[in-house]
């Protein structure tokens, strides 16, 4: 089972009616895995009503839902029991209003289980709007990379040092791939250290 569209990363608004396009192989089919109907559910938005083949649907984005991203997934019915949910697609919610810059933070990565913070730090990217709030920007808007490769940086924007043991120096460049019209930050200096870590 695929959602076949749109494609994962569209941006929507409160508000907004999509359409949404499932395929289903087992459809028909006799047996466990037979999908006789299929509704879909996305989380902080809502489900649709399940529908018979084809599965051509019109997804309703509430005005009340929060901006940021969201998966929608499609849940197939056969038997009177779930038998497949499709891979989720991301659905970028954003205001109606642009945002007026884009704003960038650190923050030191804090190691799982413990309170002690690691080398590596993380760079974190938000709108900011007219009335002050900010709101995440989403992975797939934005890439990075180090200017000079002291550092490498992930998707996610992890910063992490190549080189232990030495503090390295190296300037963070923020490239927008759809940045609703605001310019990224300027390239971001930021001085980083590999330390060992001794966990009694």
């Amino acid at each position: 089972m695929q959602i076949t569209a749109p494609a994962s990363g569209i941006a929507v608004h409160p508000g907004d009616q999509i359409a949404v396009t499932v395929t289903a192989p087992y459809a028909h089919a006799l047996g466990v895995n037979a999908v006789n109907q299929v509704f879909l559910g996305a989380d902080g938005i809502g489900f649709s009503s399940p529908q018979t083949a084809p599965y051509h649907f019109t997804f309703q984005i509430p005005a009340d839902t929060q901006p940021g991203e969201h998966q929608l997934v499609a849940v197939g019915l056969g038997g009177g029991s779930i038998t497949g949910v499709s891979p989720a697609i991301l659905l970028e919610v954003e205001r109606l209003d642009r945002p007026v810059r884009m704003v960038a933070e650190l923050a030191l990565r804090t190691l799982p289980g413990t309170s002690l913070s690691s080398s590596a730090q993380t760079l974190r990217l938000y709108y900011e709007y007219a009335d002050g709030s900010r709101i995440l920007v989403p992975q797939s808007a934005v890439s990075f990379a180090a200017a000079q490769g002291y550092v490498t940086v992930d998707a996610s924007g992890l910063v992490t040092p190549k080189a232990p043991n030495e503090p390295v120096s190296d300037r963070i460049v923020i490239t927008c791939l759809a940045c609703q019209g605001v310019a990224p930050p300027a390239p971001i200096v930021m001085i980083v250290q590999a330390l060992p870590i001794n966990i009694d």
